[in-house]
């Protein structure tokens, strides 16, 4: 039986314990890492070859509705949310888009990026646009994050139609003229440039490419139907994004919890319970000793198992609910622009995100006691 992602998910897991029990002062190293990225010009790649109908078969298997009622609370609408990412990342047929999408990955000789090149690739990083949501509107951005010497790639894959521009970027000189300017210049410099569109409109499954260092931005969605983009990250690092082995994931034609596809999403309907109870908890049950009270009780209910492949199981539950705080709590933290809830606004400061820092942690000791 295929259930090679519990065993990813086990050994980062396991890595993120050793990593936070190492406290090596690494800045010496990420500097060096730093200037080594000033090699890597901005580049992106727009391929001839597309996902299109293998696209088009997964998302006859996604079940989520969203319901983007302008007038529906953004706690409850965030929430729905990032269940539904839960879906777009780790469902079964999710796993055979990310087969499929490394298949072409790897067949792609002449790219300038030399994606085929890479050792690691990540899960899917599902992103939700739904009309008019200011919430998903980023900033101009590239994507470089410390992840080794040779840096990262990026795939950006549409899931639905777009029918509007969704990304835009700078011309090539400005790129390049920016790549060497300190952080506030180089913003600044990029703010006041023109913008131009990747492309006016994307069809599902054909998929974009560009390195760590290419400076980009999502734009608002003013269509009027929901896009949706599966983002994922190549590296030549083990790493807490990018920890699935690529010619492991490729030998097997996908990783999975189990080989039954029912069993398998049957894990993620469960995390999907779990990442729900917890969120609506953090926010309705206002007292931390009760609030933790209950997260201990919901996650006994979930874990309570003896065997190894039991505990595989409970730990990728574990693990899946956690990415579901991690996603929420980054969603309120770093969009303090946004009216969250409708009462007192300091609940959200002082009771609310608190609670589910608590709930994180409350997971990811459960997750290292069950390692143990």
């Amino acid at each position: 039986m295929n259930k090679l992602l519990q065993s990813s998910i086990s050994e980062i897991e396991n890595s993120l314990i050793i990593k936070n029990n190492y406290n090596q002062n690494k800045f010496f190293k990420n500097f060096l890492i730093k200037i080594y990225s000033l090699t890597r010009l901005p580049k992106y790649y727009i391929p001839k070859i597309n996902l299109n109908k293998e696209v088009k078969i997964a998302a006859k298997k996604i079940n989520f509705n969203l319901n983007h009622n302008v007038n529906k609370e953004k706690y409850e609408l965030e929430l729905e949310k990032v269940l539904a990412r839960l879906e777009l990342r780790y469902k079964y047929s999710q796993q055979i888009v990310l087969f499929k999408l490394l298949k072409q990955i790897l067949s792609t000789k002449n790219s300038n990026l030399n994606i085929q090149n890479f050792k690691w690739i990540s899960l899917i990083y599902p992103i939700i646009h739904l009309p008019n949501d200011y919430s998903e509107e980023g900033d101009l951005h590239s994507d470089y994050t410390n992840i080794g010497i040779k840096g990262s790639r990026i795939i950006w894959l549409p899931f639905t139609e777009y029918n509007y521009p969704g990304i835009i970027k700078k011309n090539r000189l400005i790129q390049i003229f920016a790549h060497f300017l300190p952080n506030k210049i180089n913003k600044y410099f990029l703010d006041n440039k023109k913008d131009i569109n990747l492309r006016n409109s994307h069809k599902k499954g054909y998929w974009i490419s560009w390195n760590d260092t290419f400076y980009h931005k999502g734009i608002l969605n003013k269509s009027e139907k929901i896009s949706i983009a599966l983002i994922i990250r190549l590296s030549n690092k083990f790493h807490p994004e990018t920890f699935i082995p690529i010619q492991s994931l490729y030998k097997a034609k996908g990783f999975f919890f189990n080989s039954e596809e029912k069993i398998h999403d049957n894990l993620v309907m469960k995390s999907k319970k779990l990442s729900k109870c917890i969120i609506e908890n953090a926010r309705f049950i206002e007292n931390q000793e009760s609030f933790i009270s209950s997260v201990t009780e919901l996650i006994s209910k979930l874990t309570n198992k003896t065997s190894n492949s039991l505990k595989k199981e409970s730990i990728s539950i574990l693990h899946i609910s956690k990415y579901a705080l991690t996603l929420f709590l980054q969603r309120l933290s770093l969009k303090k622009n946004i009216n969250w809830i409708n009462e007192d606004k300091n609940k959200l400061n002082t009771i609310i995100i608190p609670n589910l820092i608590q709930a994180k942690a409350k997971l990811d000791l459960k997750i290292s006691d069950l390692l143990n």
